[in-house]
């Protein structure tokens, strides 16, 4: 069985840096900072919630365990700002997850670009003992 393609089919191929999703962008939206041990993925949204860029501190050019520091946050978060400052984001709300070193370093970078963070809400989870631990094992 073979698959037979029509010339006149054309791939439409996306600039570097335009949104995967076809998502506008207004002059309010939302940036979600997931900060773990390892590294601080920083996603910037639009009113929708449809994402516009993510950055992160392995996207910054930090490897390894410089990942999870507060400067590859800080990084990371002014290379999105400039990012979406550039395509006319000028206002953002910040939800804070995760309980990593970036979470500071992200929000300075993001202000240091120049962008007016009306409020920040931490939705970090909390366990509430929810799995039964292992029985000792025995000897």
């Amino acid at each position: 069985m073979s698959i037979v393609r029509s010339k006149s089919v054309k791939t439409v191929s996306r600039k570097k840096g335009a949104s995967k999703h076809g998502a506008t962008v207004t002059s309010v939206g939302f940036v979600c900072i997931r900060s773990s041990h390892n590294n601080t993925i920083i996603t910037c949204t639009n009113a929708k919630h449809q994402t516009i860029r993510q950055e992160s501190g392995g996207s910054a050019g930090f490897k390894n365990s410089r990942k999870s520091t507060s400067e590859a946050a800080e990084v990371a978060g002014r290379k999105l700002g400039e990012f979406v400052k550039a395509k006319g984001l000028t206002t953002v709300s910040i939800v804070l997850r995760g309980v990593g070193q970036g979470r500071e370093g992200a929000v300075r970078g993001l202000v240091l670009a120049g962008l007016t963070v009306t409020h920040v809400h931490d939705k970090t989870g909390i366990a509430h003992n929810g799995v039964k631990k292992k029985k000792r094992q025995r000897k």
